[in-house]
């Protein structure tokens, strides 16, 4: 049977645009629509709208605050905001981000969980067919597998449930559940996936493999990216057979592979936020901006892009109107309406060990030498010490940018030892305001070879380690590594380490992956360019703590033992 179309993210934009999806979420879920899964969801197409009601927690939780608790709070950035993730001022009484990742991530699962409950009932009840039964499943799972993925990852040791909430009296019962091992959680997930997605009727292909369509559904490759996260979890937490748990998460790859194969094919241009449902991409957190219509959109350019900024009057030529400036230069990428906020900026230890300045970076993306120059191309995307602009003759070159200074934009022009300002990755094209319509990357190919490298140097075999690596570093412009340029174990692990900053910066992954290394209060103590929020860090910060009104809710069965150790 051909395989149909399921929901999926983009179309899902769409679907939840009504205040039902984009209001303020609590933590009761609307009782009458659970009652409904034991009663409605009986054939194919009821299932798949049930489904639908799984993706809308996700666009709650991967927002500006969720970035800043992932990627500024690690060695690679900073951002001086007000919002206080960004400087770690987190206890169980003033959470932040802690409460929406918490109440958003259970609603997924509760969803999840009874879907799933009401494609059991469909399937036994003779409604779905074998392979429509194993199709949506596998999508249940490998959804309900996120979740749990953010929820180990944000909390670690969190409470786990898969049977449905369908009663006032069930989701008491929730409520009072004990915190789980995050081992146990993730081992039971792993373990479902590697069971579903090989299954009769799970099409084994690209999660965006036609983008003219924009019907998009998260399938096996989401599933098996979601299978090798979790395994490689339980693999670096010294949990017993971390052997086994690191060969589980190469079969995940494995399968990704197959389906994406060499990585070279698909242009390191599109890595760009604004480069919407590329192939390469395993998962996106899609928003729209339409002009005349739809908007659903994120703010996250404005954390970007830098400084806007008017041209004084005494600087604007005779007979021309003032330019806006973007710290001191007039970027036609982003427009003259964008408005920007305090900005991330790279620590000095990515900018000046990790990807620092070539003279490369002042050539256009088109240039041949730019092309066939042996350098990390993704330096100039991932950063910027200046950008192509117009001189005085109406020419477009490339310039450094500028600090403004006493009330001048162009006060002191940036040098090649400048802290830069994050690069045209994370910039909107013509935003206007705060509305920023790119998609947000979340899991890459790329991402899945360097797990890969990882998956390989624990197993032993540092030849194939650097053999993914090196799949990585091609793609991006540079030159072969080869084992002997590694006289241990650890430093070959510091390259990888290093490699995944250098691709997947600001893809809400790095403070998880420096937690999971168990490196994370060290590295960023060490990295970290950002006095207040290292003022502020302590060991307990690894984790969110669980929010003092569900500790309340729990009867005191949830607890914040780490966080009870510093007084909090």
């Amino acid at each position: 049977m051909k395989n149909r179309k399921l929901y999926t993210f983009a179309s899902a934009i769409i679907a939840i645009a009504s205040a039902m999806f984009l209001s303020a979420c609590s933590l009761e879920e609307n009782m009458q629509s659970n009652y409904q899964t034991a009663t409605y969801y009986k054939n194919y197409s009821q299932c798949v709208t049930g489904l639908r009601g799984c993706y809308p927690p996700f666009r709650s939780m991967y927002n500006g605050p969720f970035l800043l608790a992932t990627e500024s709070v690690s060695d690679l950035l900073y951002c001086q905001s007000g919002t206080l993730d960004a400087q770690l001022d987190i206890s169980p009484a003033n959470p932040r981000y802690g409460s929406t990742g918490w109440t958003q991530g259970y609603r997924g699962v509760m969803r999840c969980n009874n879907i799933i409950a009401a494609l059991k009932r469909a399937y036994n009840d003779g409604n779905l067919s074998t392979t429509e039964y194993n199709e949506l499943m596998a999508e249940a799972a490998a959804l309900r597998g996120m979740y749990y993925y953010l929820l180990t990852s944000i909390f670690g040791d969190v409470p786990f449930y898969t049977d449905p909430v369908e009663t006032v009296e069930d989701q008491d019962r929730v409520a009072k559940l004990p915190r789980m091992s995050a081992i146990e959680t993730r081992g039971y997930i792993v373990d479902e996936l590697l069971d579903l997605l090989v299954k009769d009727g799970v099409v084994q292909e690209r999660t965006y493999d036609n983008p003219e369509k924009r019907d998009y559904r998260m399938g096996a490759a989401f599933g098996w990216m979601v299978c090798a996260k979790l395994a490689m979890w339980n693999g670096s937490k010294d949990t017993p057979n971390s052997e086994m748990w690191f060969k589980k998460a190469l079969t995940a790859i494995e399968h990704l592979e197959a389906i994406y194969g060499d990585l070279n094919q698909y242009p390191i241009s599109d890595i760009c936020f604004r480069n919407k449902y590329t192939k390469e991409s395993i998962f996106e957190v899609a928003n729209i901006y339409d002009e005349d219509g739809l908007k659903v959109t994120s703010q996250i350019a404005c954390f970007f892009m830098p400084t806007r900024a008017v041209q004084p009057e005494d600087q604007v030529p005779a007979g021309k109107e003032p330019e806006i400036w973007y710290s001191g230069l007039k970027i036609d990428l982003i427009g003259d309406n964008a408005r920007t906020y305090t900005a991330y900026r790279p620590n000095q230890y990515f900018y000046q060990q990790l990807q620092p300045y070539t003279e490369y970076d002042k050539l256009s993306a088109d240039d041949p030498d730019f092309i066939n120059g042996v350098f990390d191309h993704r330096s100039k995307i991932n950063m910027a010490w200046g950008y192509e602009t117009y001189n005085d003759e109406g020419e477009k070159e490339w310039q450094f940018f500028w600090s403004a200074s006493g009330g001048n934009p162009r006060g002191t022009k940036f040098t090649p030892q400048s802290r830069p300002w994050m690069g045209d990755k994370f910039w909107c094209p013509n935003i206007q305001s705060t509305a920023d319509g790119n998609n947000l990357k979340v899991f890459r190919y790329a991402g899945a070879l360097i797990m890969a490298a990882e998956c390989h140097l624990e197993l032993g075999d540092r030849t194939k380690a650097v053999e993914y690596l090196n799949k990585v570093r091609r793609r991006a412009g540079l030159g072969d590594l080869n084992q002997a340029n590694f006289k241990s174990k650890l430093a070959l692990m510091n390259e990888i380490q290093k490699e995944h900053g250098r691709e997947l910066v600001g893809e809400f992954q790095r403070k998880f992956e420096l937690v999971r290394w168990g490196i994370w209060f060290e590295q960023v103590s060490n990295c970290s360019d950002y006095g207040t929020m290292k003022n502020n860090m302590l060991p307990c910060h690894e984790y969110y703590p669980i929010p003092d009104k569900e500790v309340a809710l729990s009867g005191g069965v949830l607890t914040n033992d780490e966080y009870k150790k510093y007084g909090m």
